[in-house]
């Protein structure tokens, strides 16, 4: 029997579907890139021209469809070349469906480390029989043949890192960490991770929402960093209403009533209100503060956040919050989906380098306890995230179960988990008519 004739390692099919599985679904673009598919990944050159048009679409914050990338291509000349419109029309069929695209890119990445290895023998080869050191010659490619591939993107010498940090610690100015608009909180967990997932959770009405969004306003309005909330829960103009109550301090109430009040008749807003409220409104349009209130998957999510980076330079994300970001398809089991949720968003923090503040319902196990305090375990289908969170912050507030509290106003942010903080607790003051928690010595006369 004749040995079989070797080929280069590769898999046209599985590139194809990976492909196919980005025009049927574009999410799964930063889901493959959240593996390292890069342009290189791929063996034909059609498809890394292909992948790189979606890369420089998302950048660009446009659409990937037939109708989209093909005019890219054709822009450029090279739609002809990838085999024309037709043949993109062809990769969506070559995709059973989008959940398979990780399995895929897997396949595909494992035959690019096997090109990677042997080009890298191929070189080491003929560096020999030109006469070359063997000694220096294994040295220069030892890393190439173990791994299969270049050092990754993802790694450095220590020296390189160790200057990087010295240089912040010595002169200051870092912004790996994004501050709360509460100093009794950056004492104790020392702000929002970039990079990281900030988890804050609490029993219904105790206003966890409110905390996530104000953090969000503080880095927008006082600090100038931009970023996004997604306000899953909230409308637009609803989520701005109880901004400008907040930073107008007027009372949210009479807000609301007065935006439902009939044509024609007075409103009850004194000068005085008006005029806070004007301020306020101008210097909120003036901050780069996104909402978005659409109901989006957690790839939907990260394509959003991945365009906000390359166009606008966030930093920071708000999610309110993590029971409504919607299933991912292929998914029906809700621990499934929330784990899911939990490992794309601190996938989504690294990849995008922002910091992830996000909202998460309590389970009914609190109801049961005496002390209604948050506590590890208690995130609804949250044991993914509560593992992978940089830190989880608790809000308790006594007056909502106890109604001879010594404590009225008076809301706890507990230390449930600080991997980065000092992690004692820290006590703020809760202004429901105005939707914000405040420092205690300042409570009165608040400016944001």
């Amino acid at each position: 029997m004749s040995p079989q004739p070797k080929t280069i390692p590769h898999d046209i099919g599985a590139e194809r579907a990976i492909l196919g599985a980005v025009m049927l679904n574009p999410d799964t673009f930063h889901r493959l890139q959240g593996i390292e598919v890069v342009r290189e990944s791929f063996y034909r050159e059609p498809h890394r021209l292909i992948w790189e048009t979606f890369a420089d679409l998302v950048k660009a914050g446009s659409a990937i469809d037939m109708v989209t990338v093909a005019g890219a291509l054709e822009q450029r000349g090279k739609l002809e070349p990838i085999g024309g419109y037709s043949y993109l029309a062809g990769l969506p069929s070559a995709c059973p469906g989008s959940e398979q695209a990780t399995d895929y890119g897997q396949t595909v990445l494992r035959h690019a480390r096997s090109r990677a290895l042997l080009l890298a023998c191929s070189e080491a080869t003929a560096a020999i029989f030109e006469g070359g050191d063997p000694d220096a010659i294994a040295s220069e490619h030892a890393a190439r043949v173990t791994e299969g591939a270049p050092t990754p993107r993802s790694s450095s010498w220590e020296s390189e890192t160790v200057d990087a940090v010295m240089t912040k610690i010595r002169y200051g100015g870092s912004d790996d960490v994004l501050p709360c608009h509460l100093d009794s909180v950056n004492e104790e967990f020392g702000g929002a991770l970039v990079g990281g997932v900030t988890v804050v959770i609490a029993p219904p009405r105790t206003g966890k929402s409110v905390f996530c969004a104000q953090w969000g306003e503080h880095l927008a309005v006082e600090l100038g960093i931009p970023g996004c909330e997604f306000a899953l829960e909230m409308t637009r103009e609803q989520e701005t209403t109880r901004r400008l109550a907040r930073w107008a301090s007027v009372d949210y109430g009479k807000l609301q009533r007065e935006q439902r009040r009939p044509h024609g008749v007075t409103t009850s807003l004194s000068a005085g209100e008006w005029s806070d409220l004007t301020s306020a409104s101008e210097r909120l349009a003036s901050a780069p503060l996104r909402t978005d209130e659409a109901l989006l998957t957690i790839e939907q999510i990260w394509s959003r956040t991945k365009a906000g980076v390359a166009r606008e330079g966030w930093r920071w994300i708000v999610i309110d919050h993590f029971h409504i970001v919607q299933p991912s398809p292929g998914l029906s089991d809700e621990n499934a989906i929330r784990g899911h949720i939990a490992t794309q968003v601190t996938a989504l923090a690294k990849d995008c380098k922002v910091a992830v503040i996000i909202a998460a319902h309590m389970n009914k196990g609190n109801n049961s306890r005496t002390d209604k305090r948050p506590r590890m375990g208690d995130i609804r289908h949250g044991g993914k995230l509560e593992g992978d969170a940089a830190s989880i912050m608790g809000i308790y507030r006594d007056e909502l179960f106890n109604e001879k509290t010594e404590l009225p106003g008076i809301a706890e942010i507990s230390a449930v988990k600080a991997r980065f903080g000092v992690g004692r607790n820290a006590k703020v003051k809760w202004e429901g008519q105005f939707q914000r928690f405040v420092p205690l010595a300042t409570s009165d006369g608040w400016e944001g």
